[in-house]
Formats: C-alpha cells, structure tokens, sequence
C-alpha cells in the first residue's frame, strides 16, 4: 500500500467510522493517538467560538439524533457513532455568519454548527440538525504525515461520498449531499420508532429535505435506472439507495464502480455534480 501524498509505502487503522493511512516510518501507537485527537479537536479558528446553552428538549433531541445514527450505521454492519452530543454547537447569528457565512447548517473538523434561528423553527431544527449529525455517520479517510521530525498533520482525502480528485480538487460533492440528506430522513425515521414522542413531534415538522432537491431528484433518477438494467443486480430502486449509503457510511465505493464500468459518461456527471 502507497500513502498516495508522499509517494511512500503506507499501513491502515481504523478509528471509529475514519480509515487512517499512515505514511511509512511513523509509530503506529502516536499515528493513533494524534489520529484521535485531531479527530476529536475543535476544528482550527474555532476554539474561541461561543456555544449558547441548549435547552434539556433541544439535548434529548441531540441523543436521540446521534443514537438514530447508530442504528442506521449498524443496519450496514458498521460501529455506531462514537460522537457526543457536546459536539453540536448553537450560535448566535451574528458569530455564526462570521465563521461560515451563509452555510444554513455546518458540520466541521467532527463538530456540528447551527445558527440560533433554527431552534425556533420546527421546520428547520430537527432536519438540519439531523443532516448535520446524517455528516458525522459518514465515513472519514486521512493520512498522517510527518511535517517535520516534530510536526505531524492529518490531511482529510474523503468524507463520505465526497473526495480529493487527482488534480487536489473536491468530487462528488453533490451526489455526497444529496446521500447525506437521504441518511438524514432515515435518521428521523428510526428516531420516530425509538421515541414515540419524538414520532408525535416528527408528524408535525417540515419531513423535505434541507436543500439539494436537484441533486436529489438526479440521484433518484440514476437509481430508477440503474435498478432497471440487466447489466446490473438490482432490481428495485430503493436496493440501489442502499448500496449509495453503505459507500457512504462505510468507504466503500460499489456503485462508483458500477458507474465506471457500465457508464463512464455518467459517472464524470456525478463526479462534477455541484453541491
């Protein structure tokens, strides 16, 4: 195996939900550690920034959200999330803006950013906070490298669906979206069957998605067809849907593969698909 930054014979651990490449020469023991840490750190610029307190309904849901998660990754086989729920930040408008402008949700560095607003909206909070925490289930690949003889760096190569290209520039960042929004409903889904309270809350909120309705509309459309070709194993929609999340929590990349194989053409599509 190549650690494909530095050109260098690599070895691989996983942490939690994370493939972590390892470049040759560094000790595996510190590999992990500074892995986890950097992993589980504020993302850098963000140390200063000022959580509002949540309430204890706002909190429960937070669980809720992140143990629904679980399930889901454990439906494919996968650890549940290993994330707490302090790592979900309320902030006032004005520092939300200052940070990540006008994002309407934001997941960063294995924390979750909500602007205050959407507290107030049923409509908003619980869907963009379970697309927020729908990022956190994805899988996660990095590599560690030695900057220096005391400097090491992670360097992010994919989340989810979405990766570094060849040329250093991001892919698949729309298809990520549109799958992450698909785990997201699925993530309410399963929150509504383990809280019936919850489920009672549920039936009232806005149930469409956050955003990317082309991009999921395009997805729904590449899995209508896929699932009618004899050249591939699935004979149903949905069946396909599924293969996309398992990639999507799990690393694996089956149905980019099947693209490539079957359809080039359309693979470059979904490749360049904005988010």
């Amino acid at each position: 195996m190549m650690d494909s930054e530095n050109g260098v014979p690599g070895s691989k651990v996983w942490l939690d939900r994370a493939e972590i490449l390892i470049a040759d020469g560094i000790d595996e023991r510190f590999a992990r550690r500074y892995a986890q840490a950097q992993l589980d750190a504020l993302p850098p610029g963000k140390e200063g920034v000022e959580s509002l307190p949540v309430t204890s309904a706002e909190w429960a849901d937070i669980v809720l959200l992140i143990d629904a998660a679980s399930v889901l990754r454990e439906y494919f086989g996968l650890y549940p999330l290993e994330v707490l729920a302090d790592r979900v930040h309320l902030l006032r408008v004005v520092e939300y803006r200052t940070h990540f402008g006008m994002i309407k949700s934001c997941t960063c560095g294995g924390h979750v950013y909500l602007p205050e607003h959407v507290r107030f909206s049923p409509g908003q909070w619980l869907p963009y906070l379970s697309h927020e925490i729908a990022h956190l289930a994805g899988f996660v690949a990095a590599t560690v490298v030695m900057e220096s003889e005391d400097a090491a760096r992670l360097s992010y190569t994919r989340f989810g669906l979405q990766r570094l290209g060849e040329g250093g520039g991001l892919e698949f960042i729309g298809l990520n979206e549109a799958v992450v929004e698909i785990a997201s409903l699925n993530i309410r889904k399963i929150a509504a069957m383990i809280s019936p309270p919850f489920g009672e809350r549920y039936s009232l909120d806005d149930a469409a998605p956050v955003g990317y309705s082309g991009q999921m509309t395009m997805v729904n459309e590449l899995c209508a067809v896929l699932a009618g070709l004899e050249s591939t194993e699935w004979k149903d929609p949905r069946e396909v849907i599924e293969v996309l999340l398992a990639d999507f929590l799990g690393g694996s990349d089956v149905l980019l593969e099947k693209l490539a194989e079957i359809a080039p053409s359309i693979l470059e599509i979904y490749r360049k698909m904005k988010g």
